[in-house]
């Protein structure tokens, strides 16, 4: 249903109904959103490969850690909009040919401060909360990202 009452009669009148909705309601923190990754990638390899540097924090990724986050991921999650199943790159022999290449693009994405762009994307799929199920205020988003970002 829009906000005027009216009840959508297609599949993109609803995409859009739900649409403005989820943006009246979202709420800009202006985090960057690289800090987040950073974050989570000196967690990953804050035991044997991060040194600290006069000029700041120096990242070093190896294909060993790559390759042991790989054989971690959860084979129950479903594959996000880069289509990799996550059962199939935990596979010991997927995860030691994706290591590599996974390596020098988390290396270079680290030290040049940009993600990949198909890395910002997700699939996001509107849940049904409570009440009305004909109003969009009684959905919420939901996103789903690649595994590898877990």
């Amino acid at each position: 249903m829009s906000s005027d009452s009216k009840l959508t009669q297609t599949d993109e009148e609803m995409a859009d109904v739900l649409i403005n909705q989820f943006q009246s309601v979202f709420v800009d923190e202006g985090l960057d959103p690289i800090s987040s990754i950073v974050e989570g990638v000196i967690d990953m390899v804050s035991n044997s490969s991060a040194s600290a540097e006069p000029d700041g924090l120096k990242i070093t990724f190896t294909v060993d850690q790559v390759s042991d986050k790989l054989l971690k991921l959860q084979e129950n999650k479903s594959s996000g909009p880069d289509g990799f199943h996550p059962m199939v790159m935990r596979q010991r022999q997927c995860a030691s040919e994706l290591a590599v290449p996974l390596c020098v693009i988390f290396q270079e994405s680290c030290e040049s401060g940009q993600l990949p762009l198909d890395w910002k994307l997700a699939n996001i799929s509107a849940i049904f909360k409570k009440d009305i199920r004909q109003d969009a205020k009684d959905y919420r988003p939901v996103s789903l990202a690649s595994s590898w970002q877990d």
